[in-house]
């Protein structure tokens, strides 16, 4: 909720852009997305905003967007999504916490953002949205960082030398 409330924001600011949000809410949750159609609709931005339910490859939604946005309220222990954008050559803006604050590297490879911080992120988007050559310098840094450290084969090397 806090990402579309920046999104509302920014869009005052930024007519061009659009927001899609990929996955579904885990079992016993769908009252969550309950909630975020309601706000969409609220806040008028229903044109402007795409539900993507849970999809095995999402490659090609990688490909059609500019930003990653994992603004996680709880920290997770790894980061996966994050690493996916990456290996996208995605920037990536997430929260400052658990297994993402490892992950990304702040102001080379996206952001790192104070949680549940409204301004925090939109503070951070805001450069991401304005600059494609910032986006693009971001993004092959997450996919240099991703390949060197996040890929099979760095866990295979490791586990192998660990044995």
């Amino acid at each position: 909720l806090i990402l579309l409330d920046t999104f509302t924001n920014l869009q005052k600011s930024f007519s061009n852009i659009k927001l899609v949000f990929v996955g579904s809410p885990p079992p016993n949750q769908e009252v969550f997305l309950k909630v975020l159609k309601t706000k969409i609709n609220e806040f008028g931005v229903s044109d402007l905003v795409t539900l993507i339910p849970f999809q095995e490859n999402i490659n090609h939604v990688w490909q059609s967007i500019d930003i990653a946005v994992v603004p996680s309220i709880e920290p997770e222990p790894f980061g996966l999504v994050a690493v996916e954008a990456m290996m996208c050559k995605k920037p990536v803006v997430a929260s400052n916490h658990g297994g993402l604050s490892e992950i990304i590297i702040n102001d080379k490879t996206g952001f790192l953002v104070e949680p549940n911080n409204e301004e925090s992120l939109k503070f951070a988007l805001e450069p991401l949205i304005e600059n494609p050559e910032l986006r693009n310098e971001m993004g092959k840094n997450g996919y240099k960082r991703a390949l060197e450290e996040f890929s099979v084969g760095k866990y295979a090397t490791s586990i192998q030398e660990l044995f």
